[in-house]
């Protein structure tokens, strides 16, 4: 190596620590906020039920119980860590980066992804922290296939990383193709690429996860709620289009993230396949090809930005397969690593003069500002809920969290007012019948109450809660032998709950019938009831 190789190798990582710094100070001051945010309520389950996490993939599922042992029910830890590895995350991105491109460019993207808005979810809500783990995986995986040696031992390193990355969540299928994007841009600015063994590493175990998933695809179809997705019951084509459709929903999300949601399920996304659906899907269609054939022939950041945006955003389309979310804005955290690369190549093109600079610089501020809004937005269910209604009024699944915490608050009369507006919104949503239920027995309207307990043991015959609440209803109105049939329906459907057959107890006692209530309350205390006169 020459003098001179020397000094701007020096000069190179020089830069990218000065690029650190500022990026550091940025998450900072943007993020700093959320850490005292308290726990949300799908938070606190997702904790609580940490031992059967069916709605976590592996990895996911591990991170929140090494969380769990760590800072048990505190929120200040969980904030931090996800803080921490959007920071390490920043940090891959900037080496990463820095191979496609110079280290300004490189500096400018990885600052814009630390503060943008769009995909901020990730960070905040610990239910999406494997859209956060996936881009750590996947820009660790895109590290370790850059140049240098021991390539066998980078090629297994890859390999873990992609399994782990499969075990996170589906956006890591995308891997094998940045891979390709990745590969051709390189080779276009003379620098050493990824080798075979790589990519067969990539490809092979995306390929083996893809047959899984088509495997059982029918039988995810069967779990999925169509509150939160309502594209699952769809039939192929018309889940494709629509899926397609909402590209350019998420690319509004990226561009001009004014209107964020903690929700895009029924009611938000119009699931009707239209003639103007078709046109809109073909455009973007014919767009992305058009940037396609822009970066076969020229490997421009901004091409390959584009590219790595909407390969991102692919697996969590529900394109490829149904997935549990018709959307989210969680999904575009990994898809804003190409976004702001693009960003940046265009806003450093316009950036011509000091006028220009002072306008770039502007909106960066701007969009800082709006995460740190964003992040006080989350800072608990009520103001996360009541913010999501009014960027998505229409959504069934916001009106009744925002119920939920108004109840939890005391504010009946608001809580019941949103229940019935998820309700009508989507009138075979069990949960909020059985929460409106419930505050209307809290304010000892019983007739009306049980009304809504019918309903949800109409629509989940199952559940053995329903069954209790309207034995319960039953009960105050003095009708001591139906409120004993609803409570033995409870008893039955789970048979290791003693709260039934306390309550039967005391209805076939209110009925005259001491024996059978003395049987009752026995089997009770054999279940490991615990009764005050004992």
């Amino acid at each position: 190596m020459t003098d001179t190789d020397e000094t701007v190798t020096s000069s190179q990582a020089h830069s990218l620590r000065v690029w650190a710094g500022r990026i550091v100070a940025a998450v900072v001051v943007v993020y700093g906020v959320s850490v005292a945010n308290d726990l949300l309520l799908a938070d606190t389950r997702l904790i609580a039920d940490r031992a059967d996490m069916v709605s976590l993939d592996r990895v996911p599922a591990w991170s929140v119980e090494v969380q769990h042992a760590l800072f048990g029910q505190g929120s200040v830890g969980y904030r931090l860590t996800a803080m921490l590895v959007h920071l390490l995350n920043c940090g891959l991105l900037l080496l990463v980066a820095r191979r496609w491109t110079s280290a300004s460019l490189a500096g400018w993207g990885t600052l814009i992804f630390a503060i943008w808005p769009s995909g901020s979810q990730a960070v905040l809500h610990l239910g999406s922290q494997a859209e956060l783990l996936t881009t750590t995986w996947i820009l660790s995986a895109l590290w370790l296939s850059g140049g240098g040696r021991f390539h066998v031992i980078r090629a297994v390193g890859l390999l873990l990383i992609v399994i782990l990355g499969l075990h996170t969540s589906a956006q890591a299928f995308a891997l094998p193709l940045f891979l390709l994007l990745v590969h051709h841009r390189l080779a276009r600015r003379g620098q050493p690429t990824p080798t075979w063994l790589m990519h067969l590493s990539a490809y092979g175990t995306a390929a083996g996860w893809l047959l899984w998933k088509m495997s059982t695809r029918a039988v995810d179809a069967a779990t999925i709620d169509p509150l939160t997705n309502p594209l699952a019951s769809l039939p192929t084509s018309q889940r494709v289009m629509v899926a397609l459709d909402q590209g350019w929903s998420y690319a509004q999300s990226l561009l001009v993230p004014l209107r964020l949601s903690a929700d895009y399920g029924f009611g938000v996304i119009d699931v009707s396949a239209t003639l103007t659906t078709g046109v809109r899907v073909g455009l973007l269609l014919a767009l992305l090809g058009f940037v396609l054939l822009r970066f076969v022939r020229h490997a421009d950041l901004l091409s390959l930005g584009v590219l790595w945006w909407a390969v991102a955003l692919l697996p969590a389309s529900n394109v490829v397969s149904r997935i549990d979310l018709a959307r989210s804005d969680a999904y575009l955290y990994l898809a804003m690593v190409g976004g702001s690369l693009s960003l940046a190549a265009l806003l450093t093109t316009l950036s011509t003069s000091s006028r220009t600079r002072w306008i770039v610089a502007t909106l960066l501020v701007m969009m800082g500002a709006r995460t740190i809004a964003w992040c006080r937005d989350w800072r608990d269910d009520e103001h996360l809920w009541a913010a999501t209604v009014v960027a998505q009024p229409s959504s069934a699944r916001a009106h009744e969290a925002l119920a939920t915490a108004l109840q939890r608050r005391g504010a009946s009369v608001a809580a019941q007012a949103h229940y019935q507006r998820a309700i009508g919104l989507y009138p075979r949503f069990a949960t909020a019948h059985l929460n409106l239920g419930l505050s209307l027995y809290e304010e000892g309207r019983w007739p009306a109450a049980l009304d809504q307990f019918d309903i949800v043991c109409q629509l989940q015959p199952l559940n053995a809660t329903a069954h209790l609440n309207r034995g319960a209803a039953l009960f105050r109105q003095g009708l001591w032998m139906p409120a004993a049939d609803a409570y033995r329906q409870a008893a039955e459907l789970r048979p290791a709950w003693p709260v039934p057959w306390l309550n039967l107890g005391d209805a076939l006692r209110a009925a005259g019938d001491e024996d059978a209530a003395a049987a009752a309350v026995d089997h009770a205390r054999s279940l490991g009831a615990v009764l005050s006169f004992d």
